[in-house]
């Protein structure tokens, strides 16, 4: 079949509802209680368990593409956490504009 190893809807729902959750958190995390920050965990959790269900379910994937799109979606995420402020700095910081030459 045309499906493989990893789960690409497992991978990337792990990376962008768990990166929103940091966001969400890193923002507005010092105005929220640990309810609303266990909402938040319970339905980021829910929603990529839903996804890798509805995968294997449908027969889309096995259950090791599904596990292994959800690890490389957790590393791929855990680089990004460690990289993304150096990238935010160096573009706010105006040091990749290139310079218009007077002729």
């Amino acid at each position: 079949m045309e499906y493989g190893l990893p789960s690409s809807h497992a991978l990337n729902t792990v990376c962008l509802s768990r990166y929103l959750l940091h966001y969400v958190l890193k923002t507005y995390g010092h105005e929220m209680d640990g309810f609303s920050v266990l909402i938040g965990f319970s339905l980021v959790f829910s929603l990529f368990f839903l996804v890798s269900i509805g995968r294997i379910y449908l027969g889309m994937h096995s259950f090791i593409d599904v596990v292994a799109g959800i690890t490389m979606g957790l590393l791929v995420l855990a680089f990004w956490l460690m990289v993304h402020g150096k990238i935010d700095n160096f573009i706010t910081s105006r040091q990749n504009n290139m310079q218009r030459r007077s002729e």
